[in-house]
């Protein structure tokens, strides 16, 4: 964008999905303008796993989800903590996402989102390499660990993945002392994930994306978006008592979306996945891969900053003050099957994933407003995502045809 030129695009949101969105418009030739007044890929964008995988297809409702209900209510589930006094206010949400917990529904979800991930990397190293952090990106494949044996679970997901051709290999104790030994044996089974590449920091990456899109004339302004409505001129963003316009506008504002869009008479069935996360810095700890202990309900990643222990799920409103209680759980075990014997808990960050009822992200146009676009709603997939995300939405606002079907993710759907 040169000095003095208006802004085609408006993106509010300086997440990895809203730099990701306004690097791939402003490569296209569009004129940008990112606005946040948040520093740029600090919050999810920062603390996520990193996981760049052909197999994030599983959505969180499914039939298992019932069985686990109780324990879920009860807050006796290390991978998902209720703010009970909250839950009224999320109603609306919760209905639509059980009403998800079926294994046809889970099927569905899953062939969505699988042209979606098998175009993250390719989209993901493009940017990258442009960007000059492709060296962040490791392909290591990923892996998913059980402390219990085999069930019902196990075996339909690993059903699936062979269903929609994704490479997994089972493991059992030995495989997986073999592949990470640096783990205590504690674990009865796993799959392993070879189509899967990760970062050793993800905000470094978001923030080599927004110093190329910045390079290439695009501009930011730290400012926060208060209000957005129509204009003259298309859509007109106010912040902080300025006011930017333009004829589109892209809505990258993650969980803050629907406050947005709320106004203008537009609705997004929408909550914040609020996770934490924290840093194992004891020389001789030993991960060469992001893992998830699907029994304790928590993820590590090998980063720069040291192994990475990031939560599930907090079901919390915006504002809401922090809950430890889940990464105190995480850490813990995490140390336990890493021979940490540190017992303070680390530096501890916090961020807020966007979650759609139906495991799916919004992109597209929203309904009855014209020149006004989402790209949100992406859960734990947001940083995989971000750069396939903006090559759809630079598509759909060119009046091409998308890279990758985008009519499960449209915004009518609600």
């Amino acid at each position: 964008m040169t000095a003095g030129s208006a802004p085609e695009v408006l993106v509010v949101g300086a997440g990895i999905v809203g730099v990701s969105v306004a690097l791939t418009l402003q490569q296209q030739g569009r004129q940008v303008l990112l606005l946040d007044g948040a520093d740029p890929c600090d919050a999810a964008s920062r603390v996520n796993a990193a996981v760049v995988s052909t197999s994030s297809i599983l959505p969180l409702a499914g039939p298992g989800l019932w069985r686990a209900l109780p324990r879920y209510l009860l807050n006796r589930d290390p991978s998902l903590r209720l703010r009970h006094a909250q839950l009224p206010g999320m109603a609306g949400w919760i209905a639509r996402f059980l009403a998800r917990a079926n294994a046809a529904s889970v099927l569905a979800t899953a062939h969505a989102l699988t042209p979606l991930v098998r175009a993250a990397w390719p989209a993901h190293q493009a940017l990258a390499t442009e960007a000059r952090v492709l060296g962040h990106f490791r392909q290591t494949g990923w892996t998913k660990l059980w402390r219990v044996p085999r069930g019902p679970g196990h075996r339909a997901e690993l059903a699936l993945m062979q269903r929609l051709g994704v490479p997994v290999q089972p493991l059992d104790r030995a495989g997986i002392s073999a592949l990470e030994p640096g783990l205590a044996p504690v674990y009865d089974h796993a799959l392993h994930m070879h189509q899967a590449w990760s970062a050793d920091n993800p905000q470094a990456v978001g923030l080599g994306y927004l110093a190329r899109f910045l390079a290439l004339g695009g501009q930011i302004a730290r400012a926060q978006v208060g209000r957005i409505a129509a204009s003259a001129d298309g859509w007109l963003a106010v912040a902080q008592g300025q006011v930017f316009t333009a004829p589109h506008l892209v809505l990258a504002a993650g969980a803050w979306t629907p406050r947005l869009l709320g106004p203008l008479g537009a609705r997004l069935p929408m909550v914040g996945e609020r996770g934490y996360s924290a840093h194992l810095t004891t020389p001789g700890l030993r991960l060469s891969r992001p893992v998830i202990d699907v029994s304790r309900g928590f993820v590590m990643s090998p980063m720069q900053e040291g192994i990475r222990v990031s939560t599930g799920v907090e079901l919390a409103a915006i504002g809401t003050p922090p809950d430890l209680t889940q990464l105190h759980l995480a850490v813990a075990a995490a140390r336990a099957v890493l021979g940490d014997a540190d017992t303070a808990l680390p530096d501890w960050r916090s961020g807020i994933r966007p979650s759609c009822p139906d495991g799916l992200p919004a992109i597209g146009a929203v309904p009855r407003l014209p020149g006004m676009w989402l790209a949100t709603g992406h859960g734990h997939i947001g940083f995989a995502t971000a750069p396939v995300t903006g090559a759809i939405l630079a598509a759909q606002i060119a009046g091409r045809a998308p890279p990758v079907d985008a009519g499960p993710f449209d915004p009518a759907r609600f």
